[in-house]
């Protein structure tokens, strides 16, 4: 695994024109040279260094896929609207529960989380504040108490935390298809592909349809 660039901004800089890392904490991303020699808290400067870290590792785990990480000024405007607050306990709650809906292969199966790893699953900036998220999905039912193992973590998402993952997902009664009005050509297909039809199919449960794709 190289040195992530996120983790350790001072960390020696990649000789190659373009390079890949994959992080245990921020997950799969990719950049080019342009990136790491104006450096990402320089570029990104704008962006609380661990909301980056968040975002990183849920768009690689949803897409499967290494995630871009640009100079361009469209490109960080994406990234910043879809980012949550830092004091919006509720939402950094849910993006931990859609979190461990990703890692459940079936219903009533343990999950595995390492603090230290993981902490970044629900945005936050230390293990402290991932423990507060855990506590509330727990109190509030929708995982089981998490037993610990050589300092990590399992917990198992409940009959009501599926429930609360399908509400999130319905979409609107009368229709399952969105219109997308927007201009599409090659130029906006990064805020097509990592911005809107991330937010309609994943977190709405729509089904986008593009006239040029058809």
């Amino acid at each position: 695994m190289d040195t992530c660039l996120i983790c350790n901004p001072n960390a020696e800089k990649p000789k190659s024109e373009f390079k890949e890392f994959d992080c245990e904490k921020c997950g799969k991303y990719c950049c080019n040279k342009i990136v790491w020699l104006k450096g990402i808290e320089e570029i990104y400067k704008e962006i609380p260094i661990h909301l980056l870290s968040g975002y990183i590792r849920e768009q690689s785990e949803r897409t499967g896929i290494p995630f871009e990480l640009t100079d361009k000024k469209d490109d960080i405007e994406i990234i910043t609207k879809q980012l949550p607050r830092d004091d919006d306990v509720l939402e950094k709650a849910r993006k931990l529960l859609l979190a461990l809906e990703r890692r459940t292969k079936y219903p009533g199966e343990m999950i595995g989380l390492n603090g230290e790893q993981d902490y970044p699953l629900a945005y936050c900036q230390n293990v402290e504040e991932f423990r507060y998220y855990l506590k509330y999905l727990i109190d509030t039912g929708l995982i089981n108490h998490p037993s610990i193992m050589r300092g990590a973590w399992e917990c198992m998402i409940t009959v009501d935390g599926w429930r609360a993952i399908e509400s999130y997902k319905v979409p609107n009664a009368e229709s399952e298809k969105v219109f997308v009005a927007m201009w599409f050509d090659k130029e906006t297909d990064n805020a097509y592909n990592k911005g809107i039809l991330l937010a309609l199919e994943d977190d709405c449960g729509y089904k986008s349809i593009r006239i040029d794709r058809k």
